[in-house]
């Protein structure tokens, strides 16, 4: 019987359950690590609006990590989030929820690497189109798994 880890399992499948808790280790690190990325975005955008950061300093128009407190709030952001949905996970009997902590973090970070290049034709002109000048950009919706996508017409 193939048995997927989104089904319900007996008590006699010990195999499984193993693989359960090792799946969950990884998805407890994959989003503590994904939530300290996304604290690190924010905390270079908070720099730039002027908030004195302690693990951000600026040197000359530049922004660095100065040093591991970072990962003190990417941390707790992940492991809350992961909390949450283990909890909703739980208590409905639906492991869809496990996805719900992850969808934060997807919608954060691209939007915070946006807001620090200065939108879409900052992105474009410093990323996409580095020698030539950007001829059009802008942001394109969708509803899909991506949300969004950023159009650049570059120069050539």
């Amino acid at each position: 019987m193939i048995h997927s880890f989104f089904t319900k399992s007996n008590v006699h499948d010990l195999p499984l359950r193993s693989f359960q808790k090792i799946f969950f280790v990884l998805y407890v690190l994959i989003v503590v690590v994904l939530s300290s990325i996304m604290v690190l975005f924010l905390s270079v955008f908070a720099a730039m609006q002027g908030v004195d950061v302690p693990w951000i300093q600026e040197e000359a128009g530049k922004y660095t990590v100065k040093n591991a407190l970072v990962l003190i709030p990417g941390t707790i952001v992940g492991l809350l989030f992961v909390l949450l949905s283990h909890r909703l996970a739980v208590t409905t009997g639906r492991r869809g929820y496990y996805f719900l902590a992850i969808w934060p973090i997807i919608v954060v970070i691209p939007l915070a690497i946006l807001k620090l290049y200065g939108g879409a034709c900052g992105y474009c002109r410093a990323v996409v189109c580095t020698p030539n000048p950007v001829q059009s950009c802008g942001i394109t919706a969708r509803f899909s798994l991506t949300l969004f996508e950023v159009m650049c017409n570059c120069y050539r």
